[in-house]
């Protein structure tokens, strides 16, 4: 049963110094200045603030409003300036504290008039702590306040909530942010008051101010106003050193590099910064010419890997697949910019590893495009045990390569190591279960030159590792670990059968370079059986995905070491994870994943390796 702890409760008293108001579940009565109006969203309601404060820097002079209640009637005469009184229960909503306002719980001061928005209290300009602690403590005591972001520097485009993310431009620096570390010193800020902007990463934004509010345990600012200014610093590059944009790196770009050495990055989009320090340097330039230095104008075989984010068909496929359907203009839409992408960023490889593919559907549509077409695209495709139906597959340039033999990985593991542990699979008393709902596909190809007799045999395994989490919140790295550590250990017995056979092994392993399970995938001893094919691409180009702010690099090219040797060229084209999740982006070849991808060109090699191997476990294959 509810207790009602008095009347006229000022709000700091209401928020508390805790995370938790002290006043939960009670009813109480206060009353302030409305600073801004929320007409929408996940709930309507209002800010309210005190405009004299408690004078305490550790409680908040703000809290929201929900006006859930108020008949439509009621919510159309507030406004902004609006000095009211306002009744009804104290609740949390994932640590947003709020005032669920009774049916009739909210009413005009007496005899106050409404406040000019020059008289509204004073935004606080936001400088976030270091410190993960601090920095909550630092945000719970401004939480439903007016505040206001210094010169911010975009970490992440808006996705399709109108949310993106910022960090302080002066004391962050023109960089980008490569891990989750350094979370503390970014900020969301929502366009859910009204104000919307599709923002890129590295774009300069002035003029954010709005009340703090709290969504999922996040803090965001809730823009309230027009913002002041944004500037838009550069789409990423085609190769980081590649000054020019001419997508290789000539003496010209050298010579750039070297005038422009000591001054400041641009962005974190500057072709000049390679090493990513926010500043161009001597380094920059060493490592824009050992770069080029790889280049030998010798004839190349192109390899890539490409997320494609839920590439679903418009069609509801029947249980127990569990997947999206897009419209069918979506659908378009998506065809369009996958199609576009292959063709105008990745430059058409020969082979192109691909995740998340519903169907042999979606794949005759995208090589059907006119984009395409011309091309001689054909695939592979193998459907996997997941009930999301999100499989692994390969397109690859019929023109160019032979697929000899295509097959499955997959293995029995304990219960409590498998991806399907005992509420998923059908006998809920099994003691095993499958090690990869996302089973590797496994394809021997052959890979034609122009020159005759010019070949290169090898097999390829196109992988998608477990994700991070699983549907039900737990993490998952024992089991990606243990993914890993099989695809190594089966790669170290086909070696030992076939030592002149060559793996190519790509895809998204859902982990960075230094994981546990990357390690792992390419083998912690002296001898490993995989090298990283990306090992010479530039710290600011290496990352595949942007996870909140942080550019990760999750999608990998590895290869036996006979096949190190042979990198002409590495790099990650980046075209989909820096760029608006809501932006009407069409046709263009943008956002077509929210992955970036990795590519290799591989030198062809003098001689030509062994037979096909054996030994995968097999399934009936199906190649178009």
């Amino acid at each position: 049963m509810k207790t009602a702890p008095g009347n006229n409760l000022p709000i700091p008293q209401i928020q508390g110094s805790g995370s938790l108001s002290p006043y939960r579940g009670k009813d109480v009565t206060t009353q302030g200045v409305i600073t801004a109006i929320q007409q929408g969203g996940r709930t309507r309601g209002f800010f309210l603030q005190d405009p004299q404060g408690d004078g305490s820097d550790g409680t908040s002079d703000g809290i929201f409003v929900s006006t859930g209640a108020l008949s439509d009637a009621a919510q159309g005469k507030l406004a902004v300036g609006m000095q009211v009184k306002v009744s009804g229960e104290v609740s949390e909503d994932f640590n947003f504290t709020q005032i669920i306002a009774a049916a009739k719980g909210v009413a005009r001061v007496p005899n106050s008039r409404k406040l000019d928005p020059s008289a509204l209290p004073a935004a606080e300009a936001i400088k976030l702590p270091a410190s993960e602690k601090v920095r909550s403590t630092y945000l719970e005591a401004r939480e439903g306040m007016l505040v206001s972001f210094p010169v911010a520097q975009v970490m992440a485009p808006t996705d399709k909530f109108g949310t993106f993310q910022v960090v302080d431009r002066e004391a962050h620096g023109p960089t980008r942010d490569f891990d989750e570390k350094s979370a503390t010193r970014r900020l969301n800020i929502s366009g859910r008051m009204g104000p919307k902007a599709q923002v890129v990463t590295g774009d300069v934004v002035t003029g954010i101010s709005g009340p703090l509010g709290v969504m999922f345990d996040e803090y965001e600012i809730r823009q309230a106003r027009p913002y002041q200014d944004i500037t838009r610093t550069s789409f990423p590059p085609l190769m980081w050193g590649d000054v020019d944009g001419d997508d290789a790196i000539t003496p010209r770009d050298i010579q750039a590099l070297r005038d422009r050495s000591g001054s400041k990055a641009t962005g974190p989009q500057d072709p000049a910064d390679l090493n990513a320090d926010g500043t161009v340097s001597d380094e920059d330039v060493q490592l824009a010419s050992s770069r080029a230095s790889r280049r030998t104008d010798a004839p190349v075989f192109s390899i890539a890997t490409m997320n494609a984010e839920n590439f679903f068909d418009p069609e509801d496929a029947p249980p127990p697949v569990d997947d999206e359907v897009p419209s069918q203009n979506e659908y378009n839409a998506k065809l369009a910019r996958m199609a576009g992408s292959i063709r105008d960023k990745l430059k058409f490889p020969d082979m192109l590893g691909m995740q998340e593919v519903e169907n042999t559907r979606v794949l005759d549509d995208l090589i059907s495009r006119p984009e395409l077409k011309a091309l001689g695209y054909k695939y592979v495709l193998l459907p996997t045990t997941g009930h999301r139906s999100i499989n692994p597959a390969l397109l690859y340039r019929s023109d160019r390569v032979s697929v000899n033999n295509v097959s499955q990985l997959q293995t029995q593991v304990p219960i409590d190591d498998a991806v399907h542990d005992p509420h998923h699979v059908s006998d809920p008393n099994a003691t095993t279960g499958p090690l990869f709902a996302r089973e590797p596909l496994v394809v021997d190809v052959t890979v034609k030159g122009k020159d005759e007799g010019q070949k290169a045999d090898f097999t390829l395994v196109v992988n998608h590792l477990i994700s991070k989490f699983s549907p039900r919140g737990e993490p998952t790295d024992p089991i990606r670990v243990n993914q890993a550590r099989y695809l190594n250990d089966w790669i170290t017995r086909q070696k030992a059968v076939s030592p002149e056979r060559e793996f190519v092994v790509i895809g998204d392993m859902n982990d960075t370079p230094d994981s546990e399970s990357m390690q792992q995938l390419r083998g912690t001893g002296t001898s490993p059986a995989l090298a990283d094919a990306l090992a010479s691409v530039p710290k600011a180009e290496r990352w595949s995905f942007n996870f909140k702010g942080a550019s990760q690099q999750i999608d990998h090219i590895l290869v036996t070491p006979g096949l190190a040797d042979l990198v002409e060229r590495a790099g990650v084209r980046h075209y989909n994870s820096d760029m608006p999740e809501s932006e009407a982006w069409g046709s263009a070849p943008v956002r077509a994943t929210d992955h970036d991808t990795p590519y290799v060109w591989l030198r062809f090699p003098s001689g030509v390796a062994a037979d096909p191997v054996k030994g995968a476990a097999l399934v009936t294959p199906t190649a178009s």
